[in-house]
């Protein structure tokens, strides 16, 4: 997917504003877990237009200087962010290359822990800038891979992908999600990656058969109870209202509703002409923030 960015100034000195987009998971299965302690997985990932800003400022300058403000969370300890461990990637990674101070401010809209991949888009977003900025060429991929499992997907010009192994074979996929809108719900607590896979047992190992292909042979109201996320199995025993949302927005009309990522977002398809009861579903769920993600008339690149 190519970020949308815009680039003033030079090389010398400028500054960069870039939209960094969440994604959601349609179906995710974990195949098996590996000699080296991390796991395969089968999952489709579809890029959705709800963004993260991100601006960046920098100067040449007798010695590298980095800093970074974060605006909408509370939760992401500055140094310790995607984004400062892309640019020491980065700068790790370029030989002779010229010294800079830089800055950057980022804007979090994009529920942090939920299952988006906010934090793999931002650095992806950064991680483009710098390579013009230090003039990468040639594949961002192996630099991406240093950065998450989620990484490479955001590096893709297409709004879907089906991704496998440990999220680092990115394949293109048709696009499943035609003249839909999304409901997002977050339940307002952080979800463990690390966690989620360390409780996974080999009984929730596997894929079906049909699986991804079900996503175009059949259409996203008919998914439901054959197109799962396993960590559902997990959240949904520790965290029951996560289950009670899902079984009300069926009941509230939607096509198809799940977990996405390793959670903790809801996620739920309903017919971009659907009107959805937000004032009945807010009054039962007001633990929860919902944000409503439309339209999916075509298919969303995001270029």
């Amino acid at each position: 997917m190519k970020s949308t960015f815009i680039i003033e100034g030079d090389k010398h000195r400028g500054h960069a504003l870039a939209f960094s987009p969440a994604k959601i998971n349609i179906g995710l299965y974990v195949l098996r877990k590996r000699p080296d302690n991390y796991h395969d997985i089968l999952s489709v990932l579809h890029f959705i237009p709800f963004y993260d800003t991100i601006e960046v400022w920098w100067e040449e300058s007798p010695e590298d200087s980095f800093s970074i403000q974060i605006y909408g969370s509370n939760s992401i300890i500055p140094g310790n962010d995607s984004c400062t461990k892309t640019l020491k990637i980065i700068r790790d990674y370029v030989q002779d290359r010229p010294t800079y101070k830089i800055h950057l401010y980022l804007l979090k809209n994009i529920f942090v822990g939920g299952g988006l991949g906010g934090g793999s888009s931002n650095a992806v977003a950064f991680l483009k800038i710098l390579s013009w900025l230090y003039d990468i060429t040639g594949d961002l991929q192996e630099i991406a891979l240093k950065i998450g499992a989620d990484a490479p997907f955001f590096l893709i010009n297409t709004p879907t992908a089906l991704v496998s192994e440990v999220g680092t074979v990115v394949r293109t996929f048709p696009s499943c999600l035609t003249a839909r809108k999304l409901l997002l719900a977050n339940p307002g607590f952080e979800s463990s990656t690390e966690v989620a896979y360390q409780s996974l047992t080999p009984d929730m190992f596997g894929a079906p058969q049909n699986y991804p292909e079900i996503l175009i042979s059949e259409k996203p109201a008919e998914w439901k109870d054959k197109v799962e996320n396993i960590f559902e199995r997990i959240l949904f025993e520790r965290h029951p209202a996560l289950k009670n949302l899902k079984d009300f927005l069926y009941e509230e009309g939607a096509e198809y509703v799940s977990l996405t990522g390793t959670g903790s977002t809801i996620y739920a398809i309903f017919p971009v002409e659907f009107k959805i009861n937000m004032s009945r579903i807010s009054h039962s769920f007001p633990d929860f923030t919902f944000k409503v993600i439309y339209p999916f008339l075509e298919s969303f690149s995001g270029s």
